[in-house]
């Protein structure tokens, strides 16, 4: 929980703490839920593989500021802030490539 990627899942926990964070990006990014992750990862431990392939975990994509707008929206009175540098990757890789080769 130290990354810079961190910070939106920080900022859910301040704000339900009470407490002010600081986005330290901005701009677009892609934000994946944990229970997402985990399905991905179960369904690729179980699944024989031939090769390697590398596939990419995404999310939904939203700007930093958009998920800050919408942290304070569901905890009034939060108090998180958006500061920082784009993040230099895209947030439009595909995500049409892992949901077929693990299908749901």
């Amino acid at each position: 929980e130290g990354g810079l990627t961190a910070d939106a899942t920080l900022a859910c926990r301040a704000a339900a703490l009470g407490r002010a964070h600081v986005i330290r990006f901005s701009g677009l990014t892609d934000f994946v839920h944990v229970r997402d992750v985990a399905a991905a990862f179960a369904a690729a431990s179980g699944t024989p593989l031939e090769g390697a392939e590398t596939l990419a975990i995404t999310g939904e994509p939203a700007t930093a500021e958009t998920f800050a707008a919408e942290v304070r929206r569901a905890v009034p009175g939060a108090r998180i802030a958006v500061e920082g540098p784009r993040l230099p990757i895209s947030p439009d890789l595909d995500r049409n490539a892992l949901r077929a080769r693990f299908p749901a």
